[in-house]
């Protein structure tokens, strides 16, 4: 859903965007909640929004508690951000390298001010998009280290009719950093208060920090 308060809302699957308006800021916030096969086009939905509806001059990137979903459209989705076009690779068992590389609108905003939240609940192919921004240097990333989920999984038939997953291939990040029981370490490591976390309605250290974040690259 992308809420726009006080303009009209538009719901989509995957993706959240609000726009922040304090005194010297206007950022949008946009949160990716899973990879679905919309996200891409969710995503340059609510961009081009903010962007020249908005005038908003940073992206706040949320992908905190995104568990993954389809490593494709993480892909994509991360290529509208960067002028590269390998987002991951994976290696298999057998030492097999497969290259992941976006197929479209590479580089679409790649000019706007980010920055990426995470925390330990961001995994797969959150942590794909977190490790390739932070690769590229494309954003720096805030929060907590995200989970470490980064391996590809096949299922084995038994013959007493269960089943054995077996780990067939790892991810690693285009610099050659394995996100697989390992996780990306954020660049400024920032944690949400404990007694106010559970709260409705708490002051988001994390998002402070981004605001800060951006209201310095764009000064310098």
């Amino acid at each position: 859903m992308i809420r726009r308060p006080p303009r009209s809302t538009h719901c989509i699957s995957s993706a959240a965007s609000d726009v922040y308006k304090r005194q010297d800021t206007n950022y949008a916030k946009i949160r990716i909640n899973q990879y679905t096969e919309n996200t891409p086009t969710e995503l340059i939905a609510a961009l081009d929004e903010a962007i020249n509806q908005d005038n908003v001059s940073g992206i706040i990137l949320d992908i905190r508690n995104n568990p993954g979903g389809l490593l494709g459209s993480a892909v994509n989705a991360t290529a509208l951000f960067l002028n590269e076009e390998l987002i991951t690779y994976e290696i298999d068992a057998k030492g097999k390298k497969t290259l992941w590389k976006a197929g479209e609108n590479v580089g679409k905003y790649s000019n706007i001010p980010l920055v990426t939240l995470v925390n330990g609940s961001s995994a797969s192919g959150s942590e794909v998009m977190a490790g390739a921004l932070q690769d590229y240097g494309r954003s720096v990333i805030i929060g907590e280290k995200t989970y470490g989920k980064g391996s590809v999984s096949l299922v084995r038939n038994l013959s007493n009719g269960g089943g054995m997953f077996l780990t067939n291939a790892h991810w690693f990040t285009p610099n050659g950093r394995e996100i697989h029981d390992v996780g990306i370490e954020p660049d400024v490591v920032m944690e949400l208060p404990e007694s106010s976390s559970k709260s409705s309605e708490f002051y988001d250290t994390q998002i402070e920090a981004a605001i800060t974040q951006l209201n310095y690259e764009i000064k310098n």
